[in-house]
């Protein structure tokens, strides 16, 4: 299984970047973009993503945030020109498209041209809002994976290339459906031990992975977390008994 860090804590960027490659177990890690009000991308704390925090930041400009440590997008990837995991990056939109119409569609044009300027890294673009991922699908090359981050208030169904699921929002079937037919699956576990009846679902069910091999599925999933190296722990313990690990 492959675990990728979700930073739940305040960081800057250089702390970051030491985190993620001084630490062997992780294959990526996820943080959070959204556009200023003078349409300058930022990214910040995965973890303060309130609507509230994120209203703040869609309404003021760059140079008032900047007070605030938030850091532009651009210059953020330039710590991690040589970084060879995952980089996740999560797109908050716009929910008043009313009076701000195609306000989604310019974040993602202009993510487009910053990311453009990073071919060579390993770039992974996800959002849970409609628009933004229409968005994401129609700009974005190919070279960049495009996904979904599934929550209960958006049961829209895309094809994409990874999902980031909830725990909770957690479904057997359909998670290896997914693998099947070769999406990248990521789960986030706020809890260690849930671990253990995760592993448990997925090898009770492993009769269903139908078009890909073993080793494939488990290249495919994911473990997103804030406590890689538990998490690292706990599975080394249960693979004796886990098939899927």
């Amino acid at each position: 299984m492959n675990i990728i860090l979700y930073k739940d804590t305040l960081y800057n960027t250089q702390e970051l970047h030491n985190e993620v490659t001084s630490n062997d177990t992780l294959n990526g890690f996820v943080l959070t973009a959204s556009m200023t009000k003078d349409e300058k991308i930022i990214v910040y704390n995965f973890a303060s993503n309130t609507n509230a925090y994120t209203n703040n930041i869609q309404n003021e400009n760059l140079n008032v945030l900047k007070e605030n440590s938030f850091v532009e997008i651009q210059y953020f990837l330039k710590y991690f020109t040589s970084y060879k995991g995952k980089i996740i990056i999560n797109l908050i939109g716009y929910p008043d498209l009313i009076t701000k119409p195609n306000k989604n569609e310019i974040f993602v044009r202009k993510m487009k041209k910053i990311l453009d300027m990073y071919p060579h890294l390993n770039i992974y673009i996800c959002s849970a809002y409609d628009d933004v991922i229409t968005f994401i699908n129609k700009y974005l090359d190919n070279n960049i994976k495009k996904g979904m981050l599934v929550y209960k208030g958006n049961l829209n169904y895309y094809d994409v290339d990874f999902y980031i699921i909830p725990y909770d929002m957690f479904d057997t079937k359909i998670v290896f459906q997914q693998l099947n037919l070769k999406k990248e699956i990521m789960i986030f576990l706020q809890f260690t031990e849930d671990i253990i009846t995760l592993t448990d679902n997925l090898n009770s069910k492993k009769d269903l992975l139908s078009n890909i091999s073993d080793v494939e599925a488990n290249k495919l999933f994911h473990i997103v977390t804030n406590s890689p190296r538990v998490m690292d722990i706990v599975l080394n313990k249960t693979k004796i008994s886990h098939h899927f690990k």
